[in-house]
């Protein structure tokens, strides 16, 4: 990913801390993974206060991709 570990690992433990991802201690390592019933609720909240009440953008606007289409889209996470 191109930072530090410990930096990542930070970053990690603090999006554990309110709950977007869990972990599990094995031995030295800890894993990491999404909790995405509470990714999902955070992105309909966003969505909901900063673009459709905002008028940012529309609904009828929004193309929506699944999740292998997202894998294959070069310019999602950029």
């Amino acid at each position: 990913m191109g930072i530090a570990g410990a930096t990542l690992s930070h970053h990690l433990d603090k999006l554990r801390q309110v709950g977007i991802v869990a972990s599990e201690k094995d031995r030295q390592w800890i894993w990491y993974r999404v909790r995405s019933e509470v990714l999902k609720h955070l992105i309909d909240f966003l969505f909901e206060e900063c673009c459709t009440r905002n008028q940012v953008v529309t609904m009828a606007g929004i193309e929506w991709m699944n999740a292998d289409e997202m894998q294959d889209n070069s310019v999602c996470c950029d």
